[in-house]
């Protein structure tokens, strides 16, 4: 196997491999299977890679995959319901690794240093309490950052329960509620709505899926809102799912919001990210800002 990502028995999943792959038997050594944004720990190995976009309706190219190899290390960032299907399955001369198999931690973010131990057949070192201490995806720490310490100074923080919702755990403890897929902007207008300066954090997926009602509402009551999408073009928590290719600056601003910004989170500092945001709570009004990451275009 070599190259780009290649469609195997439907449009779920695809094997991925951005190095020439060592593959070239029909049974060989090391391989790995990720779930979505899971993919990121990956990325630049030279080791055969299935990436799994969403969950599969037929586990057969899976299983397939696995049988192919000694050792297949399954990475997923949420519960391990890959690796626990695979493992019921794959028998033999093959082995699955993961979570339940005590190779990556049981819960909590997940690092390249993780997987480097896991492939090297060494267990997790720590308790699956203390993996909720990892920082998060990398990409938003600066806006996480940020996004702490207006809270910390008084602002209100809602969350969706996508990327976002890693807010809500160490090492942030940044964010009041997160309470389902496209709540945030409506919780937030709540608390605005009871005096309190407040911030929503939102994924693409939740804006679209059920966040837009909250948002035109929002507008229309002029509320004291920052809305803050995260535009990563995947459903990142539940198997990196693509989002519809909406341009969602000129659909904001058809809901009625007037002040959209866009930011890029490769160029975020943490402390010029809360001047920009404090500024935009001082200016009282309801306002969007776009954060766009490497899986999301930058549009106008």
């Amino acid at each position: 196997m070599t190259g780009s990502a290649h469609d195997l028995a439907n449009e779920f999943i695809s094997v991925a491999t951005d190095q020439p792959s060592a593959c070239t038997s029909e049974f060989c050594g090391d391989a790995v299977i990720t779930v979505g944004d899971a993919y990121a720990t990956v990325r630049d190995r030279e080791i055969c890679t299935m990436l799994v976009r969403a969950h599969a309706r037929d586990p057969g190219p899976l299983v397939a995959f696995a049988r192919r190899h000694v050792t297949t290390l399954v990475i997923e960032d949420s519960e391990p319901l890959v690796e626990s299907l695979l493992r019921g399955r794959v028998g033999g001369a093959s082995s699955i690794i993961g979570r339940l198999s005590g190779h990556l931690a049981r819960h909590g973010a997940l690092s390249t240093d993780d997987v480097d131990l896991a492939l090297a057949g060494q267990r997790a070192q720590n308790p699956a309490p203390e993996a909720e201490t990892r920082p998060p995806p990398q990409r938003y720490a600066a806006l996480f950052e940020a996004v702490t310490a207006l809270r910390k100074q008084g602002a209100f923080v809602a969350t969706d329960v996508g990327s976002s919702v890693r807010l809500c755990y160490p090492p942030y403890d940044g964010a009041d509620a997160a309470l389902a897929v496209g709540s945030a902007v409506t919780v937030a207008g709540d608390a605005a709505r009871s005096g309190r300066h407040a911030l929503a954090v939102i994924g693409d997926f939740g804006l679209l899926h059920s966040g837009l009602p909250a948002v035109i509402d929002v507008a229309a009551s002029g509320l004291p809102v920052v809305v803050v999408v995260l535009v990563n073009g995947i459903q990142a928590t539940t198997g990196g799912q693509r989002v519809a290719d909406v341009d969602l600056a000129p659909l904001l601003r058809a809901c009625g919001m007037s002040v959209i910004e866009q930011w890029h989170a490769d160029e975020l500092d943490s402390d010029q990210t809360r001047a920009r945001l404090t500024r935009l709570h001082r200016a009282g009004g309801p306002c969007v800002v776009l954060v766009f990451d490497g899986a999301g275009p930058r549009r106008s």
